[in-house]
């Protein structure tokens, strides 16, 4: 969305410099086009997750499955302190 705002600016910068209404530099084009994040976030299967906490030891499977149940990433998991789990 983003970028097609961006690209339709240019077009009319560029359409008033070319009949002589804007004078100098377009500012659009000097400022680059963002960045586009298109890349899929790839989300593990039921049948993935089974085969992953069967093939771990009870420690880390136990670990696993505190990432799959809460989302948490892997520095949040690796900081966590056992005065904060109320098991």
């Amino acid at each position: 969305m983003i970028l097609s705002y961006t690209c339709c600016k240019k077009e009319l910068f560029n359409y008033a410099y070319n009949r002589k209404k804007f004078f100098g530099r377009n500012p659009v084009s000097q400022s680059g086009l963002p960045q586009i994040n298109d890349k899929k976030e790839r989300v593990l299967t039921v049948a993935e997750q089974d085969e992953l906490l069967k093939n771990s030891s009870y420690t880390l499977a136990a670990i696993i499955r505190l990432t799959l149940n809460t989302g948490m990433r892997r520095d949040e998991v690796l900081f966590l302190k056992w005065e904060w789990l109320n098991l």
